[in-house]
């Protein structure tokens, strides 16, 4: 149908768009950072501030600790005399190598003889020492000072607990077990003996065949000794009659 001329078309709702100079221009990236800079300017310097003076406190630590440190490492090199290390020990309790001098005193009052003296830096070498092969050192030496001081029970309790921990190194279970054939052998106990025998076997099987002396070439030496079962009734062999049983041979912690 067609309008007449003069009629207009009807005007649609939306309002109309305005004009391009009114609208208001959107700021720029540097605009944007200058009024973030202004609103939080002190707190960033802060926060800068704060990061810079930690990474100087943590330089400045991290430096004087390598400083104590290398003084100590050499004070424990000067301490060449028993009573070096004992003052040593003393002045730096907790470190490992106050652990170390504890345990040279104590081998060195082992070989001496002086067992109650050497338990004493044994028990102190120990806690020093954690996660290292010389903690088990140390209750190796706790154990012997145990034993040859009388307290074979709790020695033992040491030694077993030693031999039978698989998380320990070869060579610490070997000495353990060894200590323990040894005095199952002189107490009379084959059975006891030829099984802590076995184990060393089995964890030094390599070491019969060794050039130099060996954990399973000592107890090679120990199973020899042990006398063989007889049926009942069997005569015992030329010799063997009214033989004592040898002493068991005890390793000197360390040795």
């Amino acid at each position: 149908m067609n309008r007449p001329p003069s009629e207009k078309p009807p005007a649609n709702n939306l309002p109309a768009a305005p004009h391009a100079e009114n609208t208001p221009a959107a700021p720029d990236f540097d605009e944007q950072v200058r009024t973030f800079w202004e609103k939080n300017r002190n707190s960033l310097l802060t926060v800068c501030v704060a990061v810079i003076l930690a990474i100087l406190v943590r330089g400045a630590w991290d430096w004087q600790s390598a400083r104590r440190e290398a003084g100590i490492q050499a004070a424990f090199a000067a301490a060449t005399a028993p009573e070096k290390l004992r003052a040593f020990s003393r002045d730096h309790v907790g470190h490992p190598l106050a652990g170390a001098a504890h345990l040279k005193l104590a081998d060195d009052a082992y070989a001496a003889g002086r067992y109650a003296e050497a338990l004493s830096d044994y028990e102190k070498a120990g806690p020093a020492l954690p996660d290292t092969p010389f903690a088990a050192r140390a209750l190796l030496g706790k154990a012997m000072c145990l034993i040859q001081s009388g307290k074979d029970t709790d020695g033992m309790a040491i030694l077993n607990r030693l031999a039978d921990d698989a998380t320990q190194m070869r060579a610490t279970r070997c000495e353990a077990a060894y200590h323990l054939a040894g005095l199952a052998l002189a107490a009379g106990k084959y059975d006891e003996a030829t099984k802590r025998v076995d184990l060393i076997m089995q964890l030094d099987s390599g070491g019969l065949t060794n050039q130099r002396a060996s954990w399973a070439q000592l107890a090679m030496l120990l199973r020899i000794r042990i006398p063989v079962p007889m049926a009942p009734g069997a005569a015992a062999p030329a010799g063997q009659k009214g033989e004592s049983t040898p002493a068991a041979s005890i390793k000197l912690p360390g040795s």
